[in-house]
């Protein structure tokens, strides 16, 4: 029964989180897209992604240019590729991935915590003030989310993935290999 409460706790708090972070639908004027600097929205998206991901030289550029974004920018227009295909607009499909990113911060966040806090009685208030604070930081408001780039990904999955890895040192079952594996594997996504 214990168990059952914690569960309905869990839940209750991820939709808090997620109701938080609706704020990000506020961020649009009207239905016009977010794109400035160095952002690369694509407007084409299953052209943009298709050529990121088959060629390893663009043309595009002067003389050209090797393809360096070809693997950073498999999830970030392999994401608007999808939603293209699916028929939904561009406009749209860039308010589900902020609001996707945004909530999956405070949330990876929520989880760390849970996870180090496990033997504490106040571990669920604590983790949903660190998820909110991850989530509303001033330096990931005006560091990422004024410009931003693929390090939005890192930034969301990071507490998550650390998570992960607390859990896989607690094992005790766990060989060496399997450990150095898994540290390569989660070097590679995040890099």
């Amino acid at each position: 029964m214990n168990s059952n409460r914690i569960q309905k706790r869990d839940i209750l708090l991820y939709i808090f989180i997620s109701i938080l972070g609706l704020i990000v639908f506020f961020w649009f004027r009207g239905n016009f897209i977010i794109d400035f600097g160095d952002q690369a929205l694509p407007l084409n998206p299953i052209q943009d992604f298709y050529q990121n991901i088959n060629y390893i030289w663009n043309g595009t550029y002067s003389t050209g240019i090797s393809n360096i974004r070809g693997l950073i920018g498999f999830f970030y227009y392999g994401f608007f590729a999808f939603f293209q295909f699916l028929g939904i607009s561009l406009v749209t499909s860039e308010k589900i991935l902020y609001f996707m990113l945004f909530v999956s911060s405070g949330l990876s966040m929520y989880y760390l915590i849970k996870v180090i806090t496990k033997n504490s009685q106040d571990r669920f208030l604590i983790g949903l003030g660190a998820g909110c604070f991850y989530m509303f930081n001033f330096f990931s408001l005006l560091t990422f989310w004024s410009g931003f780039t693929t390090v939005v990904f890192l930034y969301a999955s990071m507490p998550f993935l650390l998570a992960i890895y607390i859990n896989f040192l607690e094992l005790q079952t766990m060989s060496k290999p399997f450990l150095i594996t898994f540290l390569f594997l989660m070097t590679l996504i995040v890099s």
